[in-house]
């Protein structure tokens, strides 16, 4: 019994082609092939179908009452395959598509501006991008959802599904009034804030994850948490 999966789409391409041309060296030509590899896809396609797609008129290459039926029934499915193929090409392309990005608040104003500015003057403004502007762990569950091309955010831990690229580093500051104690100094050591009131990043997040890990190590614990740089900032006083 004949099936369908034992027909390729180069059969159903080579078929097209003879169709259109009617000519055998010519369709070999615009496919790249050679004439007798035409002749013998052609061949295994009506042994397959089980009726003869051409017959000869001169030199020429007519299609049968049944090739033309088959035809009618393929060029269109063929066409759209082709379009669909190009359209999701177009979004993986430099020159064209679409791209949707997520990014971390904190590297709008110097990174990303810098980034994108080098991207334009390489590939030029076809390439349409849409930004969300949102913290780490959102980001990185987003993009796990598929609804962005890419994101910039800190590294999550055990995320195999991810790949990261590292882009950036931050160093870490200590952010104090300036009227403290602090304020004159080029840098402190973890040890001096154990009798200090301080504030960092929330475990659960990226950022909180490692400063948990950097403050078990020297034995101290901030007083407050937050999400992000800007009310961490605030809490000064």
């Amino acid at each position: 019994m004949n099936s369908s999966a034992s027909i390729s789409l180069s059969q159903l391409y080579n078929f097209k082609k003879l169709s259109e041309l009617q000519h055998m060296t010519r369709a070999a030509k615009e496919l790249y092939i050679t004439q007798p590899t035409l002749s013998l896809s052609i061949k295994a396609l009506e042994h397959e179908l089980g009726v003869p797609l051409f017959y000869r008129e001169g030199r020429q290459i007519r299609p049968t009452k049944h090739g033309r039926e088959f035809y009618d029934k393929i060029s269109s499915v063929l066409d759209e395959l082709d379009a669909g193929i190009a359209a999701v090409r177009s979004h993986g392309a430099p020159s064209g598509g679409s791209l949707s990005i997520g990014t971390i608040p904190t590297i709008q104003h110097d990174f990303l501006p810098a980034l994108l500015q080098q991207f334009w003057e390489e590939y030029g403004y076809d390439v349409r991008m849409g930004f969300t502007v949102e913290f780490s762990l959102p980001l990185t569950n987003a993009l796990k959802a598929q609804e962005y091309d890419l994101i910039f955010a800190s590294k999550a831990d055990n995320e195999p599904g991810i790949s990261y690229l590292p882009m950036l580093t931050k160093r870490l500051v200590l952010v104090v009034h300036e009227q403290h104690r602090f304020a004159k100094r080029d840098s402190v050591r973890l040890s001096e804030l154990s009798d200090l009131p301080f504030a960092s990043y929330r475990p659960g997040t990226p950022l909180g994850n490692e400063m948990r890990r950097l403050f078990d190590a020297h034995g101290i614990e901030p007083s407050i948490v937050y999400d992000d740089e800007f009310t961490l900032t605030s809490v000064i006083v």
